[in-house]
């Protein structure tokens, strides 16, 4: 087989909708320009669209795990590199910013942040949402039968489901809503009345505040 020491990042969306040919081209310019603009040489780049449809869409979203299956494609986005050759193992210089600058323009034409399970994504917020979407909690509930203790964990693990509150069926009262911290790791019911918000918000940290003010 092939055998190589090499490194790679790969992240994906997903494409709901037909795009335009702009926005076709506004995707090529911003793959095209690797050497041009970022003087990047990587051992291999890719942009690869993966049709969806036939066998994909033959079942209903909640019946497994991968729930992204009414959408028209994935987008895969891989950069590989030989770590043999590269400083430290690392990245070719500005390969790194090409991919992330590559990545974040296509936000505006596909379908937000949801993703590729298999492509973590250390930047992704939400990310049981973004890769399971509205399965995620149902996940969380396995999780908790099979592996309470978290044995097999990772940055972007499915989480044991140990929350104060997974909605705002879970709160009690007029007006208090379920706050879920961006990393999943924390939520709480709020009161959305000014007094009682600005009483609550000085005792939590950044990510707790900028979730719950949204």
């Amino acid at each position: 087989g092939y055998e190589t020491d090499r490194s790679f990042v790969g992240h994906s969306r997903y494409q709901a909708d037909p795009i335009s040919i702009d926005a076709a081209r506004d995707l090529w310019a911003s793959y095209s320009n690797i050497h041009t603009k970022y003087n990047c040489v990587p051992q291999w780049a890719d942009l690869m669209f993966d049709a969806h449809g036939g066998a994909v869409q033959d079942r209903n979203p909640d019946e497994s795990a991968f729930a992204h299956r009414k959408y028209l494609a994935q987008l895969q986005f891989n950069i590989f590199w030989d770590t043999e050759t590269a400083p430290d193992g690392t990245a070719p210089a500005g390969c790194l910013e090409w991919f992330d600058d590559l990545y974040d323009s296509t936000y505006p034409y596909f379908s937000g942040n949801y993703s590729y399970a298999n492509y973590p994504n250390a930047n992704l917020e939400n990310h049981g949402t973004n890769f399971f979407e509205s399965n995620y909690e149902r996940l969380q509930e396995v999780k908790l039968d099979v592996d309470p203790n978290s044995v097999l964990d990772f940055p972007q693990a499915v989480k044991v489901l140990t929350l104060d509150c997974y909605n705002d069926t879970d709160c009690a009262g007029d007006n208090v809503v379920c706050v879920v911290q961006s990393d999943e790791y924390f939520a709480q019911c709020i009161d959305c009345s000014t007094e009682s918000f600005q009483d609550s918000c000085m005792f939590w940290n950044q990510d707790m505040k900028t979730t719950a003010e949204a």
